[in-house]
């Protein structure tokens, strides 16, 4: 699994385009990820799948989870 999120990782990269890594549900998990290559992540890690009418309120409430070690990628 992990040669496989390496290569498109590095294939993305050289297409100039941000890998997302879907289904990140540990702190391990991420971290791996990150490591080898991808951009950002999505999963139960971050949230449960939420309704949009749901979605503005978390993003607005100052206690939602988010990793230490996470942070947008403005590039």
């Amino acid at each position: 699994d992990r040669k496989i999120v390496k290569t498109i990782a590095d294939l993305a990269r050289n297409f100039d385009l941000k890998v997302v890594a879907e289904g990140v549900e540990d702190i391990e998990s991420y971290h791996l990820v990150m490591d080898l290559g991808c951009h950002t992540a999505q999963g139960y890690l971050l949230s449960k799948p939420l309704k949009p009418k749901h979605l503005e309120q978390w993003v607005r409430e100052d206690d939602w989870y988010r990793p230490e070690s996470v942070s947008p990628d403005t590039s």
